[in-house]
């Protein structure tokens, strides 16, 4: 757990396995957008939380490796995330939102650990686990390091339905890893203009501002996005950590904003784009 990798590099494999071999303390900002579960429509608890897309692409499921994940966490006293962990298999029993996270909870750890004393964390939320993530960034960040929650929205038309409204954002959870971190309020004042400080992003997803090989593979986040959070959470020469990378975006924004970059993405996961 000495490595310390080379600007500009992506790694291939599963980011917990990738950072367990890295030193600690020296990511200024994280860029994390992991592979969100996905509900169907009208289901409430995680019980019936249904359909997800996991790395593989294959959906969330409570199998053995989910619950060899979750009983090691619970059974490391010392782990941040196992109070958490194992209160939420309480309320939400054997099933794939809890798979995803007792997946997410041992790569935030990770995460948390490679980040300098002032780094920070941008964690994407999906509909179907943000509130529980949320969770999760409370155990192993503490509480008193969040931030701010910032609504993305997806600036498309969308229809609901007759039984509930239609979604089109997104949560982005703010974390600092200690009690200082970097924000450039000049560049966020650019950005939203002199009297907005709004925490509702709207951006439109524009699939040719993509620097990925095939424009439907990755997360699809606009450029636009990534560029309001690298240039208000960090400074020119720091260093961007994108530990799911499924496209360039992240490394294209942080090398045009004159930020270093590494990357991970695991082979096994749809979009991982290589260069």
């Amino acid at each position: 757990m000495n490595e310390l990798p080379a600007v500009g590099s992506v790694h291939r494999g599963d980011c917990l396995d990738v950072l367990r071999t890295w030193r600690g303390g020296f990511v200024d900002l994280c860029y994390a957008d992991p592979p969100h579960p996905r509900r169907p429509q009208g289901t409430l608890s995680g019980r019936d939380s249904g359909p997800a897309v996991s790395p593989t692409g294959d959906p969330w499921r409570w199998d053995e490796s989910a619950a060899e994940c979750v009983e090691a966490i619970q059974r490391d006293l010392d782990n941040p995330a196992h109070d958490a962990v194992l209160g939420l298999q309480i309320a939400l029993g054997d099933c794939g939102i809890m798979a995803f996270l007792a997946y997410m909870a041992a790569r935030l750890v990770e995460i948390r650990r490679v980040l300098k004393p002032t780094g920070s964390v941008y964690l994407h939320c999906g509909l179907a686990a943000g509130h529980y993530l949320k969770v999760l960034m409370d155990a192993v960040f503490g509480p008193g390091n969040f931030r701010n929650e910032i609504v993305w929205c997806d600036d498309r038309p969308y229809r609901g339905n007759r039984r509930q409204f239609a979604t089109a954002h997104e949560a982005i959870l703010w974390y600092a890893r200690g009690p200082l971190w970097t924000f450039h309020g000049n560049a966020e004042s650019r950005s939203q203009g002199p009297s907005s400080r709004s925490l509702s992003w709207a951006f439109v997803p524009s699939l040719p501002e993509r620097f990925g090989d095939d424009p439907g593979r990755g997360s699809g986040k606009p450029l636009e996005l990534l560029e309001r959070i690298i240039e208000v959470g960090s400074s020119p020469g720091d260093l961007v950590l994108d530990p799911f990378c499924g496209d360039r975006n992240t490394r294209a924004v942080a090398s045009r904003l004159g930020r270093g970059w590494i990357g991970i993405g695991d082979p096994l996961r749809s979009g991982v784009a290589s260069g």
